[in-house]
């Protein structure tokens, strides 16, 4: 498999479940979610099997997140959440807990925290494992939010809906490399999901980009691939 770097288009398998990628602006940049992320569940194309682009980060405060596929004459679950205005269960990034965004911007003790941050979208496809096992098949989402009391650092959230297929749960994370410096610190420029795979590429602190693979090594952990 293999990641497209920013401003390419990014493709998997044709067997994969249909996703599509999403890219980040640099960390402090304003969140388009609150303008945006109502009409993505309104809109609806025909399903392919690979359905990928990558956003222009000069466009990212105006950006459209990605549409919603219809399945069988319906929109995808995960696909219908107004993500400006969620509440993310369970959130383990810096022992957040529940976090209830409101126009992109949410907050727990002291650390605030931007959805989406700079236009990035979400990447949707099947990829994490439901339990119990007779939950319903669904689809999941990988979104990327940027939090701190002081500095803000990007992570990479993968959500699943809950057994009551109402509840946006989050599976761990993918943190960004620790910062040493407000000026020097690194962010996901795009990501992907191929054959259960996140895909990303990075900018490190040194401006040096670089493509990772993570899988999932159970519970709420995540690994390099």
């Amino acid at each position: 498999m293999t990641a497209a770097l920013s401003l390419s288009i990014l493709t998997g398998c044709t067997t994969e479940p249909e996703n599509v990628d999403g890219e980040a602006g640099p960390a402090g940049a304003p969140s388009a979610t609150a303008t945006a992320g109502a009409s993505a569940a309104a809109s609806s194309t025909t399903p392919s099997a690979i359905a990928s682009a990558a956003v222009s980060p000069s466009a990212a405060t105006s950006t459209t997140p990605s549409a919603a596929p219809s399945i069988s004459g319906r929109t995808s679950e995960i696909r219908k959440t107004d993500w400006a205005n969620v509440t993310l269960a369970n959130l383990d990034y810096l022992g957040l807990g529940d976090v209830r965004f409101r126009n992109g911007r949410g907050s727990s003790g002291a650390n605030n925290c931007t959805m989406l941050p700079g236009g990035a979208r979400p990447a949707y496809a099947e990829f994490l494992t439901e339990e119990p096992a007779n939950s319903p098949v669904t689809e999941d989402a990988l979104i990327l939010i940027e939090c701190g009391s002081d500095g803000m650092d990007q992570a990479l959230i993968p959500v699943k809906l809950g057994f009551d297929q109402k509840t946006r749960e989050t599976i761990g994370f993918i943190q960004a490399d620790p910062s040493s410096g407000p000026d020097s610190r690194m962010t996901f420029t795009s990501y992907t999901i191929a054959r259960g795979v996140i895909v990303t590429t990075v900018r490190k602190a040194d401006g040096a980009q670089e493509t990772r693979r993570y899988r999932f090594a159970g519970g709420t952990s995540w690994e390099r691939a």
